[in-house]
């Protein structure tokens, strides 16, 4: 037989094999692992949870709270739920929610006579109602068969509305029927965080205000065009370019713009310009805005905003103690037993917005526009927490 000799691309294919080889083998866990962080495998885990087992529901007015989070929470095609424990604990999440505020309250105010008004149409001395409200809850997830902790952390979903005159106050809604609502908020966070959506991966809530041409009136109001031009600057991630747009929308009204429907598009750019502060996570921008809408238009969803912006920036700054504190401890090195401990979701309740004067929804003029308070954010002055004003 006569025989070949082994060439150059009898070398080549000979590689070529063992590569193809080594791509699918099986045998190699170097090979086809990857090294990951803690927090990786810990999203990988959670994505894994095919079931929720709520082992305990504690806390203060549990009852009221209980029905309409489980509602919520049922609502999860991802996930299956039951209150009783399975027998296969694969897959399987165990739930544990504490209530920690569930309450509502409200107070009798009056306009600061010396205020300078402004454009908006509120007497001097004029009294008010102040309504407050916050939904706390402390939520705990873990891997049935492993005990693994998945998500441990505080919710928050507090509100504030002002109601002037006999007609806002009577109309508002009761407060059962408002605390319902923020459940329902609250509720939305934590499947959010169960599904792992965060906020940025949301679309934008955003107005489009009012037209006020021949076909706006007659056929169909697509809105104001420099509010719009905005929004298509923001959905195309632009928004430093959509929040100049709505800025000019606040400095004048357009040509022959009717004074009615100016206000009204003055408030869907301060709401819209709020969205975006709060997508950049420019919190007290946002609550600015936010405050404004609320002025000229007092809806629910504008003070709600307003809220969320107000805990966002509460969070941080307890974060950010937290954070301080902590690599001040560790410069410091002291020894492990004589470190402070610290929660890794600082608690953010209802005294901390209702106890300082400077973190209330102002219903003429936001505080962080006031340069002495402004100041004292620049040094950390201000207060959090159950600590009294200075």
């Amino acid at each position: 037989m006569k025989k070949y000799p082994f060439t150059l691309i009898n070398y080549g294919f000979a590689v070529l094999f063992f590569l193809a080889f080594l791509t699918s083998c099986q045998f190699f866990p170097f090979w086809n692992e990857v090294n990951t962080t803690t927090q990786t495998q810990k999203e990988t885990t959670l994505k894994n949870i095919r079931g929720i087992y709520i082992q305990s529901f504690i806390g203060d007015n549990i009852q009221q709270f209980q029905k309409k989070f489980l509602t919520s929470l049922k609502s999860i095609r991802k996930y299956s739920v039951t209150e009783l424990l399975p027998d296969n604990l694969e897959q399987l999440g165990v739930l544990r929610i504490r209530v920690n505020d569930y309450t509502i309250w409200e107070n009798e105010e009056r306009i600061n006579p010396f205020t300078d008004f402004g454009e908006f149409d509120v007497s001097p001395d004029t009294q008010f109602v102040r309504r407050n409200a916050l939904v706390n809850v402390h939520i705990s997830l873990y891997q049935a068969d492993s005990g693994k902790i998945l998500i441990q952390k505080q919710f928050s979903q507090p509100f504030q509305q002002i109601y002037f005159g006999e007609e806002e106050v009577k109309n508002r809604i009761s407060k059962e029927d408002e605390l319902i609502r923020l459940t329902a908020l609250l509720s939305k966070k934590v499947i959010n965080a169960l599904l792992e959506i965060k906020p940025e991966d949301q679309p934008l809530d955003l107005k489009k205000g009012f037209g006020y041409d021949f076909i706006s009136g007659t056929v169909y109001d697509f809105g104001d065009w420099r509010i719009r031009k905005g929004i298509k600057f923001a959905d195309a991630g632009n928004l430093e370019q959509a929040v100049e747009v709505w800025k000019i929308v606040l400095f004048e009204p357009g040509k022959k713009e009717p004074a009615a429907i100016y206000i009204q598009n003055k408030t869907a750019a301060y709401y819209n310009l709020g969205s975006a502060y709060l997508r950049q996570k420019k919190w007290l921008e946002a609550a600015d805005m936010f405050s404004n809408a609320n002025r000229i238009n007092r809806e629910m969803e504008y003070a709600q905003a307003w809220g969320d912006s107000i805990q966002s920036w509460l969070e941080e700054q307890q974060l950010r103690k937290v954070s301080d504190a902590m690599v001040e401890a560790e410069q410091m090195k002291k020894a492990p037993e004589a470190q402070p401990t610290y929660e890794e979701n600082p608690r953010v309740d209802k005294l901390s917005i209702v106890n300082h004067e400077d973190l209330l929804l102002k219903p003429l003029k936001l505080w962080p526009l006031e340069s002495l308070i402004k100041d004292k954010f620049d040094q950390n002055q201000i207060p959090i927490g159950n600590e009294t004003n200075q």
